[in-house]
């Protein structure tokens, strides 16, 4: 008599069901009834890389089951005798990322971007320095001003009208 279930299949191990730890992070608890599998079976399983399916066709959409893309190592194995099952409790180990070829040429594509980027921003830097240079030096030259053309003052009575509005030798 199954309590359980057919609902996963692991590595071809037929299992009852999969739930999240609440308690611990990264932490599953799987049951394995014993009519369909046997311990052996268990520890057989590639935990390092297992491949999970939901075996219920039609129906409900699958469950959270464990999560795709991990690795996981087995904390604990324990036999329960009131519903002849195994109940193993496996933790996250590694996350595979699998075929990263795609995103490794993007990751290409924008690390040459980046490059080019940097060597026109480099560009930019040395010409807006030499325009400061540039802009300071005529600054500088400005504030001294141009050299005062020295013209004579007429001093009161030597040429040009006095004082009175007369003009001298007149």
């Amino acid at each position: 008599m199954s309590f359980y279930g057919k609902q996963w299949k692991i590595d071809g191990v037929i299992c009852g069901g999969i739930r999240r730890d609440y308690g611990v992070n990264g932490q599953y608890v799987l049951t394995f009834e014993r009519c369909f599998a046997a311990l052996e079976d268990i520890e057989a399983i590639n935990w390092a890389q297992p491949t999970v399916k939901w075996m219920r066709t039609g129906g409900p959409k699958a469950p959270e089951g464990l999560p795709k893309g991990y690795g996981f190592e087995v904390a604990d194995i324990r036999y329960l005798h009131n519903t002849q099952a195994y109940e193993v409790t496996v933790r996250t180990a590694a996350q595979y990322l699998g075929d990263v070829t795609a995103y490794q040429a993007e990751v290409d594509a924008l690390t040459a971007r980046c490059e080019t980027l940097t060597a026109e921003k480099d560009q930019l830097s040395a010409a807006l320095q030499e325009a400061d240079e540039t802009v300071i030096a005529l600054y500088e030259a400005a504030a001294q001003g141009p050299e005062p053309e020295t013209a004579p003052t007429d001093a009161p009575g030597e040429t040009g009208a006095s004082e009175s509005g007369e003009v001298n030798g007149a």
